[in-house]
């Protein structure tokens, strides 16, 4: 007689035992984890918009930096003196190349009036006619443009220090 009722005490216990953790998992458990997944999507949203701003304000300053290096009177009076082999070329490029280091741009470039590139810190794009680009077309116009992310049309230097055709630009 005394058997009977350990095994039954027994499994009354392990019910009782488990059963808050399986209430836990049926009921509380779903609860938690899209209260979980729908803050870390808010999260997400957040930093999402924060780094827009980021990328806006850094544009922004990269932006200003072309404007003072444009109206730098020391670029402009060389740009109307320099020949492709005199001394204030030289000047000039090496002053460019400084400033690419310094602000880590990819490439800077000098473009006249005619849309040659008369001056440039990346390689085979001195003399080349770039008129009809919309970057030109519109600086000529006398605003600020910034073009679509687009595939190189000319060989750009990689992170590998390797040249290649059609990197994003």
């Amino acid at each position: 007689m005394i058997r009977p009722i350990k095994g039954k005490l027994g499994i009354i216990f392990l019910i009782l035992a488990f059963l808050p953790l399986f209430v836990m998992r049926i009921v509380v458990y779903p609860i938690t984890q899209k209260t979980l997944r729908d803050e870390i999507v808010s999260d997400l949203a957040r930093v999402g918009d924060r780094q827009v701003v980021l990328l806006s304000m850094w544009l922004k300053e990269r932006e200003k930096d072309a404007r003072v290096i444009a109206s730098d009177p020391g670029v402009i009076r060389s740009m109307e003196l320099i020949q492709d082999v005199d001394d204030e070329f030289k000047e000039t490029l090496d002053h460019l190349n400084f400033i690419k280091e310094q602000y880590e741009y990819k490439g800077i470039s000098v473009i006249d009036k005619n849309g040659r590139v008369r001056v440039t810190t990346e390689l085979n794009l001195t003399g080349k006619d770039v008129s009809n680009f919309d970057y030109f077309k519109n600086a000529v116009g006398g605003e600020t443009f910034v073009t679509r992310i687009r595939a190189s049309d000319v060989p750009v230097e990689n992170e590998l220090g390797q040249m290649e055709l059609g990197l994003p630009t």
